[in-house]
């Protein structure tokens, strides 16, 4: 099994993080000027947020992976898929509750005993391809 030491960002986490560092950048440079300081900039804190940020940004990048690395993450990701989609319940049950009395108790202790199989399944979708989110709900059978 391939498992992350930290969460992989996706994109929309890596971007939301860059826009704050940007920000943080600039609150710093205008600390800088000197115009900063009247408004009570803590330049040290800046600093610590800002490296704190590029730790984060470092760290939430995607491993990079060997062809086998890959063979054996991708085969995780079909394994698991299979794992997802038993019991899992239908688009039509999910979409019309009213002619499927129970499809939301049936989801909701669906989701509570596949909980570690899905966060699995995000793990290895986003070292695999860090750029597309990795949503099991496309697993769902019509």
């Amino acid at each position: 099994m391939v498992r992350a030491k930290k969460k992989i960002l996706s994109v929309s986490e890596r971007m939301v993080l860059e826009d704050e560092k940007r920000e943080a950048e600039g609150l710093k440079k205008t600390a800088q000027d000197g115009s900063g300081f009247k408004r009570g900039i803590d330049e040290g804190a800046l600093n610590t947020r800002i490296a704190h940020m590029d730790r984060e940004l470092e760290e939430g990048r995607a491993p990079r992976m060997t062809a086998v690395r890959k063979d054996s993450a991708h085969n995780r990701l079909q394994e698991l898929e299979g794992k997802l989609r038993e019991g899992m319940p239908s688009k039509d049950e999910m979409a019309h509750t009213g002619r499927h009395p129970g499809s939301i108790q049936k989801h909701m202790k669906w989701c509570r005993d596949n909980k570690e199989n899905i966060k699995q399944y995000k793990e290895v979708a986003r070292q695999l391809n860090p750029e597309a989110p990795a949503n099991y709900e496309t697993l769902r059978r019509n």
